[in-house]
């Protein structure tokens, strides 16, 4: 199964950005700090950076116009 592109989530309802975002920031932010599931002492700051990247990436979109 392939995932959606950007532009196609943007052109559904925000139920399925808000999905989309998250589900690619998770993957992100795995990457960048080398776990696929943080241990339980490093969850807080795995969950902390998932919102931050999110919300900046929510802003970006927000501003950008519609496909």
């Amino acid at each position: 199964m392939r995932q959606e592109s950007y532009r196609e989530v943007r052109r559904g309802t925000s139920t399925q950005l808000c999905h989309w975002l998250t589900s690619t920031v998770n993957a992100e932010v795995s990457q960048v700090s080398g776990y696929q599931r943080p241990a339980p002492a490093n969850a807080p700051a795995f969950d902390a950076a998932v919102e931050d990247v999110a919300a900046v990436t929510h802003r970006l979109l927000a501003a950008l116009p519609k496909p």
